[in-house]
């Protein structure tokens, strides 16, 4: 594990198991054989991976890998880690994806599913795999864009995916699963729909490059870790009047501006855990701080959904300050 510099490997056939991620992270991994003479493995097809012969199921594979007709499940970790994976092609055979399949796979460019394949698809160029009866997205990749049809983003869909620079979660999503976002830390600005009602532990842990947050009215409660050691996070809106009950471990980091609905203001200075930030303000109070243009710089802006904004934009900016305040400009 973690061996970047290993570029090619022969099982020998003596060889009758092979252990947790033996070969995750090997980024330049390019080569795997196993010997024909070895009766649980194979690589079948020239397919530069390992397959379990018995079960047809790929449980190793790198960056060259194609994975054959014949497979019809990929193991757990299988390519866990292959940062110089940057496409593959998910055959028909495929009806069963473990977990952590392409967590890690910092190339990943480019992800299809044939499309007879019965159980998963990649619809509308979207470049993730999708569980068809589910309609739940289980893994994406740098280049993938969530169709409107996806309901549910699944366990680790996007962990470790440290290309990932933006993604937009459509109105069509209810939840979001477990570490669905882990380690995304090139990631600096989500908004959340309010279509969102469930948000599991750990999506959005380690994301260091997160600066922006803007969790829905929807939501009323948050799971353990959901945006711990994110340490970038400097502006978080809420928008539930009531506050979402959390965990004593949502958050690491309390420095943010905590940005929350007209009037409810006493209610999060008061609530388990909100009550930890020391900027809280309320939409309608973010504004008239009048700041000496001399004295302090503008170091942050964001519209009311917590997106990053670049340039001042049409509509309410939200301006934050190397002094510490904040403010508020309407641009027409």
């Amino acid at each position: 594990m973690g061996c970047t510099n290993l570029t090619g490997i022969i099982i020998p056939s003596s060889v009758t198991s092979i252990g947790y991620r033996a070969f995750a992270g090997c980024t330049d991994l390019s080569s795997i054989i196993v010997e024909n003479e070895n009766s649980i493995y194979d690589s079948r097809d020239n397919c530069n991976a390992i397959i379990e012969t018995e079960t047809n199921c790929l449980i190793a594979g790198c960056k060259n890998s194609i994975i054959p007709n014949s497979v019809t499940s990929i193991g757990d970790n299988a390519f866990y880690g292959c940062g110089g994976l940057t496409y593959v092609t998910i055959p028909n055979s495929v009806t069963s994806i473990g977990d952590n399949v392409f967590a890690g796979c910092t190339g990943l460019s480019s992800i299809i599913v044939e499309n007879k394949n019965s159980i998963y698809d990649s619809r509308d160029n979207c470049n993730a795999i999708i569980e068809t009866e589910t309609n739940c997205l289980i893994a994406g990749c740098k280049n993938s864009i969530i169709p409107n049809s996806v309901t549910s983003i699944g366990i680790d869909a996007f962990a470790d995916c440290t290309s990932l620079t933006e993604i937009t979660i459509p109105n069509s999503v209810t939840h979001i699963g477990e570490a669905a976002f882990f380690g995304c830390n090139k990631l600096t600005s989500v908004s959340i729909p309010n279509s969102v009602t469930r948000i599991e532990k750990g999506a959005f842990c380690y994301c260091s490059g997160l600066t922006s947050v803007s969790i829905p009215s929807s939501i009323s409660y948050l799971d353990n870790h959901v945006f711990w050691d994110c340490s970038g996070l400097n502006y978080i809106m809420v928008l539930n009047p009531t506050p979402p009950t959390c965990c004593n471990d949502t958050f690491s980091e309390y420095n943010s501006i905590l940005v929350v609905p007209d009037g409810a203001l006493n209610a999060y200075s008061l609530a388990p855990i909100w009550c930890n930030f020391t900027n809280i303000a309320e939409i309608s109070g973010i504004k008239e701080i009048q700041v000496d243009e001399y004295s302090a710089d503008e170091i942050g802006r964001y519209d009311l959904n917590g997106r990053r904004l670049v340039h001042p934009t049409p509509g309410i900016n939200i301006i934050k300050m190397s002094n510490g305040t904040t403010r508020k400009e309407l641009i027409r």
